[in-house]
């Protein structure tokens, strides 16, 4: 017997908001602080991964509640503190056959992949809309949504042929003491590992895109490997995807793991393995710190905070651990 263990479990009964509140929620808090903050999910292909994401109008997923959540939230602060000012952006973007596209800017290129000089990775040409509420969140992500790769396989009617990724980048000025906190959130919904076998597929673009899933996600499993066993190099630039995940998996992000299974007994090769991912995944400590940016000459700042902002540039430098920031729950699924 095979024992895993994770901070939470939730089985096919549970709505989306229990999710939310319990396990999401608490999360979203180090936004506001400057951290970023990462919650993705794994999965086999129709074990419900999108679903719990998107949700649908009677039962809304994680990223429409995590969004309003963050519009409602900065809503109440600014009314309390006049002085502070939020400005929010989204990018949403989906990685397919090892290239990345845009799912808001019109075109079909390619975008390129980079590492900045301050060791950022960077989505370059990548299109970032400014976003007053979440009902203008609600029109772009419909459009990207509508955007995104799928097709149907023996398991899934809507199988996701690619990753995808939507950026939030939350800046919250505070005009008194003339510092910004710059954060971002990512909300990514993985692709499923796929059993051609199983799944049912046939034709060369099926066969290519499961292919091409199957291998990011196995280099995203090397990635988790060389972590837990602390090597000195990470595989991160063996996929496109790994390298977009390099703040959320061993980086400075907060991170949430929703690892999805199917309770049927005919899925339970693909949810063995899944939940051996999640149980190596948990070991990964992540060196979370605030980002914080004063917006007026060091020479002009108060005694305290110099001190304040040189605490955060510290944590920076020295990779001070704040907490274990990997959480793994396990959504169970009945297909």
């Amino acid at each position: 017997t095979t024992i895993f263990r994770f901070d939470r479990c939730y089985n096919s009964d549970c709505d989306h908001q229990e999710i939310f509140q319990r396990s999401i929620q608490p999360l979203l808090n180090h936004v506001f602080d400057g951290h970023n903050v990462s919650i993705f999910t794994y999965g086999a292909t129709g074990s419900g991964k999108t679903y719990t994401m998107i949700g649908n109008e009677s039962d809304p997923g994680l990223i429409p509640m995590a969004v309003n959540e963050i519009f409602s939230y900065t809503s109440k602060q600014h009314k309390l503190h006049k002085n502070w000012k939020y400005n929010i952006s989204m990018s949403y973007l989906e990685v397919y056959q090892e290239k990345i596209y845009d799912l808001i800017a019109s075109g079909n290129k390619d975008l390129n992949l980079y590492q900045n000089k301050s060791g950022k990775i960077v989505v370059g040409d990548l299109a970032e809309s400014a976003i007053c509420s979440f009902e203008e969140f609600c029109k772009v992500f419909m459009k990207g949504n509508n955007g995104r790769r799928v097709a149907a396989t023996k398991l899934n009617r809507q199988s996701s042929r690619s990753h995808s990724v939507l950026l939030l980048k939350v800046e919250k000025t505070d005009n008194s003491t003339l510092e910004r906190f710059n954060s971002k959130v990512y909300l990514i919904d993985l692709a499923g590992s796929e059993d051609n076998r199983r799944t049912g597929n046939s034709g060369e673009r099926l066969l290519k895109e499961s292919g091409t899933i199957n291998s990011s996600l196995f280099v995203l499993g090397k990635v988790v490997e060389a972590l837990n066993q602390q090597l000195a190099r990470i595989p991160y630039r063996e996929s496109k995807l790994t390298r977009l995940l390099q703040d959320s998996i061993g980086g400075s992000a907060h991170s949430c793991i929703i690892t999805t299974v199917s309770a049927s007994k005919s899925d339970y090769y693909s949810t063995y393995h899944t939940l051996q991912f999640a149980s190596k995944s948990r070991n990964i400590i992540n060196k979370p710190f605030a980002q914080i940016e004063n917006i007026k000459p060091r020479h002009d700042l108060s005694e305290t905070r110099k001190r304040r902002i040189s605490t955060a540039e510290d944590d920076k430098n020295n990779k001070v651990c704040d907490q274990i920031a990997f959480i793994l729950i396990i959504s169970c699924v009945m297909l």
